[in-house]
């Protein structure tokens, strides 16, 4: 395609001009940047130290900071100390009578301490599988709220009874035995009686519906594997290797792979 004469003699003159203004430089002020060390916020020692509490509810221990404290105690206003899952779920404020806390923690505590650290029979993620199955499945009911820290389950009674808009005693024994069978008992617990672990649950959960029982000194419930599977005991002698007991304070922070 021919180009007008006229056309060239104009793109010739801005390609002239474009050489001009690049070859042309002018004077470019940089500004200088006075970096000062970095000072640190003034926090009043809010980050200091932690401090711990027990939840006056689910008796959880939980170290918090000053300010995390503060927070706290203003939403409860009566002295008293609640910890942030139940504050966020306003657990303080509803009738702790209607509240059952559970948990399977006995279960998890015995799978953890004696399957895998000390008999190596399960992996740490096998562990953490259950975990994680168990808490799946147990949210399916909407009346079961889960702390992962604490490992503990609270059951709103108060939404459980014969009323139309409410779920029946039935739905809370199904979602037990639900979680139940996540941890695969039959398979994992020499002579498991899943069956007798399932009665420690349904009798304390049948007691608390129809007369909000709750057995002195024992304001959560967390049966332990103690007589419903492998004894954990040696064969030559009467002294226990694993400590049921213990197993009920069992939380999520325990859980660490072994070295």
């Amino acid at each position: 395609m021919l180009i007008p004469m006229y056309e060239l003699s104009r793109l010739e003159q801005s390609r002239t001009e474009a050489r001009v203004s690049m070859s042309t430089t002018d004077k470019i002020t940089v500004p200088v940047l006075e970096i000062l060390p970095k000072k640190e916020p003034d926090l009043h020692g809010e980050l200091a130290e932690k401090t711990y509490s027990i939840c006056e509810l689910c008796e959880k221990r939980v170290g918090l900071y000053s300010m995390e404290r503060d927070l706290c105690q203003k939403l409860t206003g009566d002295g008293a100390f609640y910890c942030s899952f139940c504050l966020r779920h306003k657990f303080n404020t509803r009738n702790s009578r209607d509240l059952l806390i559970m948990s399977f923690r006995g279960i998890i505590g015995y799978y953890y301490e004696y399957l895998y650290r000390d008999k190596g029979e399960l992996s740490f993620s096998q562990v953490q599988d259950y975990v994680k199955l168990h808490r799946k499945v147990g949210l399916q009911n909407p009346v079961f709220y889960y702390d992962d820290e604490s490992m503990l389950w609270f059951v709103d009674f108060a939404r459980v009874g014969r009323g139309r808009k409410k779920l029946r005693l039935t739905d809370i024994l199904q979602t037990t035995i639900n979680i139940l069978a996540c941890f695969n008992m039959a398979q994992v617990v020499p002579d498991a009686n899943l069956h007798k672990m399932y009665e420690k649950y349904r009798e304390a959960i049948d007691k608390f519906c129809s007369h909000r029982y709750r057995p002195e000194g024992r304001w959560l419930l967390v049966p332990t594997m103690c007589g419903c599977g492998s004894a954990a005991y040696p064969t030559t002698a009467k002294k226990k290797i694993f400590d049921y007991e213990a197993s009920r304070e069992f939380s999520s922070s325990r859980m660490v792979m072994r070295r």
